[in-house]
Protein backbone atom coordinates (compact mmCIF):
# COMPACT_ATOMS: atom_id res chain seq x y z
CA UNK A 1 0.00 0.00 0.00
CA UNK A 2 1.37 3.21 -1.14
CA UNK A 3 0.73 6.63 0.72
CA UNK A 4 -1.40 8.79 -0.45
CA UNK A 5 0.50 11.67 1.14
CA UNK A 6 2.95 12.36 3.98
CA UNK A 7 1.10 11.85 7.26
CA UNK A 8 3.70 14.36 9.26
CA UNK A 9 2.30 17.61 8.71
CA UNK A 10 0.73 20.46 9.90
CA UNK A 11 -2.86 21.16 10.80
CA UNK A 12 -3.07 23.88 7.82
CA UNK A 13 -1.57 21.10 5.55
CA UNK A 14 -3.78 18.04 6.58
CA UNK A 15 -7.03 20.21 6.17
CA UNK A 16 -5.61 21.08 2.75
CA UNK A 17 -4.80 17.22 2.15
CA UNK A 18 -8.24 16.29 3.33
CA UNK A 19 -9.95 19.19 0.70
CA UNK A 20 -8.19 17.64 -2.13
CA UNK A 21 -8.94 13.69 -1.29
CA UNK A 22 -12.64 14.36 -0.13
CA UNK A 23 -13.18 14.60 -4.20
CA UNK A 24 -12.00 10.84 -4.74
CA UNK A 25 -14.34 9.43 -2.17
CA UNK A 26 -16.91 7.17 -3.88
CA UNK A 27 -20.47 7.09 -1.89
CA UNK A 28 -21.76 4.28 -4.09
CA UNK A 29 -21.24 0.38 -4.05
CA UNK A 30 -19.18 -0.45 -7.02
CA UNK A 31 -17.78 -4.02 -6.48
CA UNK A 32 -20.29 -7.02 -7.03
CA UNK A 33 -18.80 -10.11 -4.64
CA UNK A 34 -16.17 -9.73 -1.74
CA UNK A 35 -14.59 -12.92 -0.15
CA UNK A 36 -12.71 -11.55 2.65
CA UNK A 37 -13.77 -8.58 5.18
CA UNK A 38 -11.81 -6.77 7.46
CA UNK A 39 -12.31 -4.87 10.25
CA UNK A 40 -9.85 -2.07 11.96
CA UNK A 41 -9.98 -0.01 15.21
CA UNK A 42 -7.38 1.63 17.70
CA UNK A 43 -6.89 1.89 21.14
CA UNK A 44 -4.99 4.48 23.22
CA UNK A 45 -2.09 4.24 25.83
CA UNK A 46 -3.20 5.20 29.42
CA UNK A 47 -0.24 7.55 29.34
CA UNK A 48 -1.78 9.38 25.93
CA UNK A 49 1.04 9.21 23.86
CA UNK A 50 0.51 5.83 21.83
CA UNK A 51 -1.53 4.15 19.71
CA UNK A 52 -2.53 0.35 19.38
CA UNK A 53 -3.73 -1.02 16.01
CA UNK A 54 -5.61 -4.13 15.01
CA UNK A 55 -7.30 -5.48 12.21
CA UNK A 56 -8.98 -8.81 11.70
CA UNK A 57 -9.86 -10.41 8.40
CA UNK A 58 -12.83 -12.72 8.16
CA UNK A 59 -14.25 -14.78 5.18
CA UNK A 60 -17.62 -13.91 4.10
CA UNK A 61 -20.37 -14.96 4.04
CA UNK A 62 -18.77 -18.13 7.19
CA UNK A 63 -17.53 -14.69 8.85
CA UNK A 64 -14.63 -17.14 10.09
CA UNK A 65 -11.40 -15.10 11.60
CA UNK A 66 -8.95 -15.87 8.84
CA UNK A 67 -6.06 -13.81 9.60
CA UNK A 68 -5.41 -10.92 12.13
CA UNK A 69 -2.59 -8.07 12.56
CA UNK A 70 -1.45 -5.68 15.29
CA UNK A 71 1.45 -3.00 15.22
CA UNK A 72 1.67 0.04 17.81
CA UNK A 73 3.45 3.42 17.56
CA UNK A 74 4.13 6.56 19.01
CA UNK A 75 1.38 9.76 18.56
CA UNK A 76 2.31 11.85 16.00
CA UNK A 77 -0.59 14.08 14.81
CA UNK A 78 -3.01 15.95 17.97
CA UNK A 79 -6.20 15.54 18.44
CA UNK A 80 -8.36 17.76 16.29
CA UNK A 81 -12.49 17.00 15.13
CA UNK A 82 -12.55 16.09 11.42
CA UNK A 83 -8.75 14.96 11.31
CA UNK A 84 -8.59 12.01 13.64
CA UNK A 85 -7.62 10.16 10.40
CA UNK A 86 -3.78 12.06 10.29
CA UNK A 87 -4.12 10.88 14.57
CA UNK A 88 -4.90 6.96 13.57
CA UNK A 89 -4.09 6.31 10.20
CA UNK A 90 -0.25 5.81 10.17
CA UNK A 91 -1.17 3.09 12.98
CA UNK A 92 -3.94 1.36 10.97
CA UNK A 93 -1.43 1.03 8.09
CA UNK A 94 1.13 -0.14 9.55
CA UNK A 95 -1.32 -3.00 10.72
CA UNK A 96 -2.54 -3.45 7.84
CA UNK A 97 0.73 -3.84 5.87
CA UNK A 98 1.38 -6.58 8.41
CA UNK A 99 -1.67 -8.74 7.15
CA UNK A 100 -1.57 -11.60 5.25
CA UNK A 101 -4.25 -12.08 3.53
CA UNK A 102 -5.73 -8.70 2.69
CA UNK A 103 -9.38 -7.81 2.68
CA UNK A 104 -11.62 -6.86 0.08
CA UNK A 105 -13.34 -4.85 1.74
CA UNK A 106 -12.66 -2.56 5.31
CA UNK A 107 -14.66 -1.31 7.96
CA UNK A 108 -13.91 1.16 10.30
CA UNK A 109 -15.87 3.03 13.52
CA UNK A 110 -18.02 5.44 12.37
CA UNK A 111 -18.21 9.25 12.69
CA UNK A 112 -20.47 12.18 13.61
CA UNK A 113 -21.28 14.02 10.79
CA UNK A 114 -23.06 17.70 11.62
CA UNK A 115 -24.38 20.56 9.74
CA UNK A 116 -22.22 23.96 10.10
CA UNK A 117 -24.23 26.74 12.15
CA UNK A 118 -26.53 29.05 10.32
CA UNK A 119 -29.77 29.90 10.70
CA UNK A 120 -31.44 26.49 10.55
CA UNK A 121 -28.54 25.29 13.32
CA UNK A 122 -28.34 27.16 15.95
CA UNK A 123 -25.35 27.24 18.85
CA UNK A 124 -26.43 25.58 22.30
CA UNK A 125 -24.80 23.77 25.41
CA UNK A 126 -25.86 20.04 24.31
CA UNK A 127 -24.42 20.56 20.50
CA UNK A 128 -20.95 21.16 22.76
CA UNK A 129 -21.57 18.72 25.06
CA UNK A 130 -21.66 16.05 22.36
CA UNK A 131 -18.96 17.99 20.44
CA UNK A 132 -16.93 16.94 24.13
CA UNK A 133 -18.44 13.67 24.39
CA UNK A 134 -16.83 12.38 20.91
CA UNK A 135 -13.65 13.78 21.52
CA UNK A 136 -13.74 11.80 25.05
CA UNK A 137 -15.26 8.61 23.56
CA UNK A 138 -12.06 8.80 20.36
CA UNK A 139 -15.40 9.17 17.70
CA UNK A 140 -14.75 11.53 14.97
CA UNK A 141 -16.38 14.54 14.80
CA UNK A 142 -17.69 16.24 11.36
CA UNK A 143 -18.60 19.64 10.84
CA UNK A 144 -19.45 19.79 6.63
CA UNK A 145 -22.11 21.15 5.02
CA UNK A 146 -24.75 18.66 4.74
CA UNK A 147 -27.60 18.24 2.15
CA UNK A 148 -30.61 16.15 1.36
CA UNK A 149 -29.20 13.85 -0.98
CA UNK A 150 -26.34 12.72 1.87
CA UNK A 151 -29.16 11.67 4.61
CA UNK A 152 -29.73 8.61 2.85
CA UNK A 153 -26.29 7.43 2.77
CA UNK A 154 -26.16 7.54 6.59
CA UNK A 155 -25.98 4.21 8.63
CA UNK A 156 -27.69 6.02 11.73
CA UNK A 157 -29.07 9.57 12.33
CA UNK A 158 -30.06 11.45 15.78
CA UNK A 159 -31.22 14.48 16.67
CA UNK A 160 -29.96 16.68 19.76
CA UNK A 161 -31.56 19.05 22.31
CA UNK A 162 -32.33 20.34 25.86
CA UNK A 163 -35.48 18.01 26.19
CA UNK A 164 -34.77 15.50 23.89
CA UNK A 165 -30.98 14.68 24.66
CA UNK A 166 -29.80 12.10 22.58
CA UNK A 167 -33.01 10.70 20.32
CA UNK A 168 -32.08 8.23 17.60
CA UNK A 169 -33.61 8.59 14.26
CA UNK A 170 -34.77 5.22 12.63
CA UNK A 171 -36.90 6.61 9.57
CA UNK A 172 -37.16 9.63 7.39
CA UNK A 173 -40.57 9.97 5.48
CA UNK A 174 -40.69 6.62 3.90
CA UNK A 175 -37.53 5.14 3.85
CA UNK A 176 -35.65 3.92 7.07
CA UNK A 177 -32.48 4.60 8.18
CA UNK A 178 -29.52 2.07 8.44
CA UNK A 179 -30.83 -1.69 9.57
CA UNK A 180 -34.05 0.86 11.05
CA UNK A 181 -33.30 0.50 14.47
CA UNK A 182 -30.83 2.84 16.88
CA UNK A 183 -27.20 2.17 15.79
CA UNK A 184 -24.34 1.62 18.11
CA UNK A 185 -22.56 5.08 17.94
CA UNK A 186 -25.43 6.46 18.63
CA UNK A 187 -26.23 4.40 21.45
CA UNK A 188 -22.90 4.80 22.85
CA UNK A 189 -23.30 8.85 22.62
CA UNK A 190 -26.71 8.38 24.60
CA UNK A 191 -25.35 6.32 27.64
CA UNK A 192 -22.43 8.83 27.70
CA UNK A 193 -24.76 12.09 27.60
CA UNK A 194 -27.09 10.11 30.26
CA UNK A 195 -24.02 9.48 32.20
CA UNK A 196 -22.48 12.95 32.36
CA UNK A 197 -25.86 14.07 33.52
CA UNK A 198 -25.68 11.78 36.60
CA UNK A 199 -22.58 12.58 37.64
CA UNK A 200 -23.75 16.66 37.30
CA UNK A 201 -26.68 15.96 39.14
CA UNK A 202 -24.44 14.06 42.02
CA UNK A 203 -22.29 17.10 41.71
Amino acid sequence: MKPLHPWNVSVKEAIRIQEVLKDKIILKKDFSRFKAIGGGDVAYSKNGNRLFGAIAVLSFPHMEVIDMATADGKIIFPYMPGLLSFREGPILIKTFQRLRIKPDVMIFDGQVWTHPLNSHILPGITRDIIWDLCRDLKIPFREELVSENDLPKAEEMFLSGTSMEVTPVIRVDDWKVGKGAPGPLTSRLQEAYKNMLVKFMRS
